[in-house]
């Protein structure tokens, strides 16, 4: 029997061989015109195990003989790659030239392979030709990744030609375990058909969030997986040998047009609605009562507070929905395994590839946040869903219209008025705090104010007072503002961080100061900042059912001042959305530069193209805390560009313990451990109730102890076989959070009055468990 090597398309055949209709010594032209082939099975006896046929024109479809229990494959469907030569079929002669596949007929080099494909194997056959043809044809991928044709089509040659060696090589007896990472980003396609063959060790709720769809097949995870493969091909080895000498000066990213990075959502016909008012207008309210109608769809939250109060809201209500946020993930799964259509999450963890009806955006202006509001215009823009409701300020109207008029998308507007007033009372409060009045709100910017004036009132006046500030777990934010809310607490001492995500009961806004510190210097408070804290105010229940009225008032005239005339400007309307590309953008990028760069060098120079080449709309976020913290990793560990740009998004706080730390977390995922939260040096032990009124153990202790095991659970959700025993971390956590509570229950002294304390010497929670 002579076995040809046919170019450029493959089937692949398990314990069967291939007669050319008995003519196996046909010429090339008599071949490309033979309408099919014959596949008989041959008994597993006999050893044969597969036949590799590569084919460049046709793609074998299988039907079968009735009268000979064999196999035709028709020879109808086009090319799977598209090369060009004529010379498909390689004669005999070329022999010396050439080097063809041979048949393995060793059964017992692979004991189990044949018994584990063999029923199956002719199905695994047909789902991966069927998934390379449509990748083949799939002119997204190339569009999407801005490729030429060449470059895929050397990519596709490589995958092609891996795919070949790893059947010839498979072994079902090599240890495989399919880890969540791999299946989202491969690192290498070295295991490709292992992946293939095992694809049911994740279950189909997994794959469904994996793939963004909700129905998944077996075809569409043989798609995915290759496409994935094919991207790490192209990013990996082709591209880097075809540019390798271009020069970074040349090399600008165009943002001239982002929406181009979402081809999906740009095929789709979307209409935008804008619900935009003041603070307490009921826009957010409206458009979740849209949402609740869909079947699919999405909330998009500022921070976790309000994404868990929507999702608590549609559960009391009766409605299933999921929970996604950076370190939380709850599915509503019903008898079935199917999970519920509605999820609610915060802004960085809404999937850009699933298909929704309607996504809700909330505090659209973000868009404009220096640090975060990429996150609002890359949803804005790729969103998949049919509606995308956005609520927030009137300030984002005009750029939302422009932006719009670049995606083709419809809009619709809905303006909202508050639903109570909000009067600025003449008199400031003189700096006296025996004129404040149960359900006041004082606003200061710094938690060690904040603290020092909760003393201050507290020891002045016979009020109890809660306190909410930017540092303080969204827990404790949520438990001390209830306290507020229930009247346990007459006061509230407050930063801008209940400017969202809270439901306060305030009567009156005071504000304690007028400049706010950024960091590097102290710089009068923004316009809008002001108005949508002072906007809180009112935000309570009418004993007489009528709209309620809200009051603003400050600690002296020089701060009122400020306020009223802060209150009496125009909007000023936002002029550009910050950008940052999304993570395959970056990747994509970075296979231009020469080996060797480091990544934070690169994001450095991505900064620099960036800013010259963006456009009116569009601006640069501030990436500067991202570099910071990219340099930190490289400095400690060698990771792949993959795992760099997804840990430059981690919740790192500035300090020593949760940075050290986060580095920790970044050799486990290195080295590819599994280690649970007690595995770390932390002083867990030091979470006991006791330490309660220990103040060798403060505030500020606790909160960075709380930063490290929410960062914990973060990376589980990104890295769940390397984080494990997250019920740990959990319990660690509310037990962090009672500590807390407690502690700013019993505060009576200012913590930033130092006091000395007999040094103590540290103990892990695992020393002190075995002592």
């Amino acid at each position: 029997m002579i076995v040809y090597n046919l170019r450029c398309s493959f089937t692949l055949v398990s314990d069967y061989f291939i007669h050319s209709m008995g003519h196996e010594k046909k010429t090339s032209d008599e071949l490309k015109s033979s309408t099919s082939l014959i596949v008989k099975q041959r008994s597993m006896r006999r050893g044969e195990r597969f036949l590799m046929l590569r084919r460049p024109s046709y793609l074998l479809r299988i039907s079968r003989f009735p009268c000979t229990g064999g196999l035709r494959f028709n020879s109808q469907s086009p090319a799977l790659l598209p090369f060009q030569s004529s010379a498909w079929l390689l004669e005999p002669s070329d022999r010396e030239q050439k080097k063809f596949f041979r048949v393995i007929s060793s059964r017992q080099q692979y004991p189990k392979l044949s018994k584990h494909l063999a029923e199956s194997f002719t199905n695994f056959v047909f789902r991966l030709n069927e998934a390379f043809d449509k990748l083949r044809h799939d002119a997204s991928f190339t569009n999407m990744h801005n490729t030429s044709l060449d470059a895929r089509n050397q990519a596709l040659n490589i995958l092609f030609e891996e795919i070949i060696k790893q059947i010839e090589n498979y072994d079902s007896r090599a240890p495989f375990k399919f880890s969540l990472d791999e299946a989202i980003q491969p690192r290498r396609v070295s295991n490709l058909i292992q992946q293939l063959v095992n694809i049911k060790l994740l279950h189909n709720r997994q794959w469904s969030e994996i793939i963004g769809i909700e129905e998944v097949t077996e075809s569409a995870i043989f798609e995915y997986i290759l496409e994935k493969h094919l991207g790490h091909i192209l990013f990996n080895e082709v591209l880097p040998k075809t540019l390798p000498s271009v020069s970074l000066a040349n090399r600008p990213l165009d943002l001239s047009n982002p929406s181009t990075w979402y081809p999906k959502a740009r095929e789709l016909k979307r209409t935008i609605v804008m619900h935009l008012g003041p603070t307490n207008s009921g826009k957010t309210f409206n458009a979740l009562q849209k949402l609740k109608q869909c079947n699919r769809g999405y909330y998009a939250g500022p921070l976790r507070l309000l994404a868990r109060e929507a999702y608590e809201r549609f559960r009391k209500e009766g409605l299933r929905c999921n929970l996604s946020t950076g370190e939380e993930m709850i599915d509503d799964l019903d008898s079935m395994g199917n999970k519920a259509g509605l999820t609610s999450g915060t802004i960085e963890m809404i999937s850009l590839t699933t298909m929704y009806d309607v996504v809700v955006l909330d505090e659209i202006q973000m868009m404009g946040d220096t640090e975060r509001g990429w996150a609002w215009t890359n949803a804005l823009l790729g969103a998949r869903a049919k509606e995308i409701h956005v609520c927030g300020e009137g300030s984002v109207l005009p750029l939302i219209h422009k932006i719009a008029a670049v995606t083709g998308d419809n809009v619709v507007v809905k303006e909202y008025e508050r639903l109570g007033g909000l009067v600025v009372e003449p008199n400031p409060i003189a700096r006296n705090f025996k004129n404040l009045k149960p359900g006041d709100c004082l606003i200061a910017f710094s938690k060690k104010r904040i603290l020092k004036y909760k003393l201050e009132i507290e020891r002045t006046t016979n009020f109890k007072v809660a306190v909410v500030y930017g540092s303080l777990p969204p827990e404790i934010r949520a438990k001390q503002a209830a306290m507020f809310n229930s009247g346990e607490s007459e006061i509230l001492v407050a930063s801008d961080a209940i400017g969202m995500g809270l439901n306060l009961s305030i009567k009156r806004v005071i504000f304690l100061e007028n400049s706010k510190f950024n960091g590097t210097e102290q710089l009068p408070l923004e316009i809008p900042i002001i108005k949508q804290i002072a906007g809180r105010a009112g935000r309570f229940k009418s004993d007489s059912g009528e709209k309620s009225i809200g009051y603003v008032s400050a600690l002296d005239r020089s701060i009122l001042k400020t306020v009223k005339d802060a209150l009496a400007t125009p909007t000023t309307y936002l002029e550009t959305a910050r950008i940052w590309p999304p993570d395959n953008v970056v990747e994509k990028l970075m296979t231009k530069y020469p080996t060797g760069y480091k990544l934070s060098a690169l994001v450095e120079q991505f900064e620099e193209n960036l800013k010259t080449s963006s456009n009116a709309l569009f601006s640069l976020s501030d990436i500067s805390k991202k570099i910071e913290l990219l340099q930190e990793i490289e400095s400690s560990v060698k990771l792949s560009v993959s795992d760099m740009l997804k840990l430059s998004y981690a919740p790192v706080k500035r300090s020593n313990l949760v940075l050290s730390t986060f580095l920790k977390f970044c050799k486990t995922v290195a080295k590819k451990e599994s280690r649970s939260i007690i595995d770390y040096s932390l002083p867990l032990y030091k979470l006991n109730p006791e330490y309660t009124t220990d103040d060798t153990m403060t505030l500020e202790n606790y909160e960075e102890l709380h930063q490290i095991i929410v960062l914990f659970m973060w990376m589980h959700i990104r890295y769940p076989t390397y984080f494990i025993d997250i019920e740990s971390a959990i319990d660690f956590g509310n037990n962090c959070e009672y500590i807390l509570f407690q502690k700013l229950l019993l505060l009576k002294r200012d913590p930033y009055i130092k006091k000395s304390f007999p040094i103590k010497s540290p103990r892990t929670y695992r020393s002190q468990k075995t002592n």
